[in-house]
């Protein structure tokens, strides 16, 4: 087992309520954390400072050039911590780092013996999923903590496929599982360590809110009823889905407390992302395009004619066409950039307006009438303030997903925990006396 390390330097927790549907499996990654309002005007330069603007970071408090973490400290009253600490943007083209590598594969003979547990009695199953499989930090992990979030998934797993089958699919997402459960007991293990007796005091106020709150919706102010009303809902109790709530609150302030002062998202940044995903915010147009092709001289004569008397679509719907007769000679719908294969198709398209045609245009021997039918020009929205707001937060949530992704990996590294090979393995002993085959 790898020593777990404790995290240094990090700033008090303010907590604020979040609120989080009760029942999700394990705890809820989708809880809100403390989130320090930034306004357009902070990323909006003024005349005189835009040629500052390629230049190195500046750390002014004027509104032209504040970063995101400039503006969270001021806003949230936070102490900066010292610069050899902070985290660079990283490439948006970087893949976020993950630890999803399977530990677990099971071999053709683990995967028979497996298959050769016989399913256990009911009551049996019940002493198995109270088995402890392994443990984080001393703390015991039971099967019932991984069988539980996932029970639904496997019962329709094992009526979809075959044993086998089921057998390595449910390793997979019984691994997946135990590392969720093992990444969030440290993760929540590091972050009660930093809570002040304040902050307890807080959080316990908090937690009551919550309970009024769930008395209030599912019991009408009875706990007995809350809490059978949550199970059926749920699967959960009332006091498990206020533990539920409670390590939310704790997880999203730790983990926004860590990284959002770090992160530093300058204009610079957001400049660079705007300019490189300019048809992101200045999309093209979009044409709806018919088109009338004829193989032969006399067929393109024909068509000359009757265009003459005719609306083009009509003419288009004429057998003649080669190209889409049934559907009036429809080429594209709602279509933008380069249309066409050949450059000269292309450029006649682009000098017409909503309902002009082309005049005939050879092309290697072939005969083509360009009818443009529509065109939707979505509209463009400048770099300004809003835009600029946009991308700063687009950027600042990248960042943190990423530094984050490598905390969690390094906690995992160093961490003291029951290898979740083993657990997985062990777990899976469980699962083929649960769904193995009859005795």
């Amino acid at each position: 087992m790898a020593k777990h390390s404790n995290v240094t330097g990090l700033f008090s927790l303010l907590l604020i309520p979040v609120f989080v549907v009760a029942g999700c499996g394990g705890t809820p990654e989708s809880a809100e954390g403390i989130r320090l309002t930034l306004s357009p005007d902070d990323f909006v330069a003024s005349q005189d400072d835009r040629a500052e603007r390629d230049g190195a970071r500046t750390e002014r408090p004027d509104l032209e050039h504040r970063t995101t973490r400039d503006a969270a400290a001021r806003a949230g009253g936070v102490t900066r911590i010292g610069e050899d600490d902070s985290f660079e943007l990283p490439d948006l083209t970087e893949p976020i780092p993950t630890a999803t590598d399977r530990l677990v594969e099971l071999d053709e003979e683990e995967l028979a013996a497996l298959l050769r547990v016989q399913r256990a009695e009911d009551g049996e199953q019940e002493l198995l999923v109270q088995a402890m499989i392994g443990q984080v930090n001393a703390r015991a992990i039971y099967a019932s903590d991984v069988l539980e979030p996932e029970a639904d998934r496997l019962k329709a797993l094992s009526r979809q496929v075959s044993s086998e089958q089921f057998m390595r699919d449910a390793s997979a997402i019984l691994e997946q599982r135990l590392r969720l459960i093992v990444r969030d007991r440290l993760v929540l293990a590091e972050a009660m360590r930093e809570l002040t007796d304040q902050e307890q005091q807080h959080l316990r106020a908090l937690v009551e809110r919550q309970r009024q709150e769930l008395l209030r919706r599912h019991g009408q102010g009875s706990p007995t009823l809350a809490d059978n009303r949550l199970r059926e809902a749920t699967g959960r109790g009332l006091e498990a889905t206020l533990e539920q709530y409670r390590q939310a609150v704790i997880l999203s302030r730790y983990r926004h407390r860590k990284m959002l002062p770090h992160v530093q998202v300058s204009r610079r940044d957001i400049e660079r992302y705007y300019h490189e995903n300019y048809e992101q915010f200045n999309p093209p147009r979009k044409v709806t395009v018919h088109m009338i092709r004829v193989t032969n001289a006399n067929a393109a004569r024909v068509v000359e004619e009757q265009l003459e008397e005719e609306p083009f679509k009509e003419v288009a719907a004429n057998p003649i066409n080669r190209n889409n007769p049934d559907r009036e000679g429809l080429f594209a719908a709602g279509v933008s950039g380069q249309v066409f294969a050949d450059e000269r198709l292309n450029n006649a398209l682009e000098a017409l307006e909503p309902g002009q045609r082309t005049s005939r245009i050879e092309v290697d021997g072939e005969f083509f009438w360009i009818y443009s039918d529509h065109v939707e020009q979505p509209a463009a929205r400048p770099f300004d303030g809003p835009v600029q707001l946009e991308i700063a937060r687009l950027l600042e949530q990248r960042a943190m997903q990423y530094h984050w992704a490598r905390y969690e990996a390094r906690l995992m590294s160093e961490g003291n925990y029951a290898s979740i090979e083993s657990m997985t393995r062990e777990v899976m002993r469980i699962v083929a006396a649960i769904y193995g085959r009859d005795p």
